[in-house]
């Protein structure tokens, strides 16, 4: 169980980073050491999540030299996801189901964040509260607290249950596949499909948990 759980934990921390912002040089250094190691997972279940991973294998195979793989990391990002690029789409929640998403219900979200004690931090306390790092940083937030309070372990994977369901699973594969088609870069092109499938295998994952079927 414990192992699982901090897949899912370094899983998210490794997508807020994503999404995060420019990338640190701590994520092109877990990429050359091998200490940011994924799972493997059956490509006939989740097609998204293996040819994303088989994707950032094959951009990061022989790469040594985190420092230039930084580079080439924040390189990618101000051609795609940076401010005023023009080449990502839309990276809130309100800007894909803005009909179902009134101020009412951006207010609920950052109640659920604070009764949950969680509060961004670095570049996004400047983000809004429905942007993709936040909400999923959130997910991370929620992992991390199922891991070091266990007697709760029920209680946060239910959080994290409800979370995908009525926020990140209703429009971040969207997002994805746009990201996808609109962008050029096999670093991002290979997030885009890791953060999908990801999402999508997680919830079954934590409804496992939650019905016992892994203990």
């Amino acid at each position: 169980m414990l192992a699982v759980l901090e897949i899912r934990r370094r899983m998210y921390w490794a997508l807020t980073l994503f999404f995060g912002g420019e990338p640190p040089r701590e994520l092109a250094e877990a990429f050359v050491s091998g200490r940011l190691a994924f799972p493997q997972v059956d490509p006939d279940h989740y097609p998204d999540l293996a040819r994303g991973f088989l994707e950032l294998r094959r951009f990061i195979s022989g790469k040594a030299d985190a420092a230039m793989l930084h580079k080439e990391l924040i390189a990618d990002y101000e051609k795609v996801l940076a401010p005023d690029t023009g080449c990502a789409p839309p990276r809130c929640e309100s800007d894909w189901i803005a009909d179902e998403m009134p101020d009412s219900e951006l207010l609920k979200l950052e109640s659920i964040y604070r009764v949950a004690g969680y509060e961004p931090r670095g570049e996004k306390v400047t983000m809004f509260r429905d942007d993709i790092a936040v909400e999923l940083d959130f997910m991370h937030h929620l992992c991390m607290r199922s891991i070091e309070d266990r007697e709760n372990l029920q209680k946060y994977v239910e959080e994290e249950i409800l979370f995908l369901r009525e926020h990140l699973l209703r429009w971040v594969p969207d997002f994805c596949d746009e990201l996808i088609r609109r962008c050029s870069s096999r670093f991002y092109q290979a997030v885009a499909r890791i953060t999908k499938g990801f999402l999508l295998m997680d919830i079954e994952v934590a409804e496992k948990i939650l019905s016992g079927e892994i203990i």
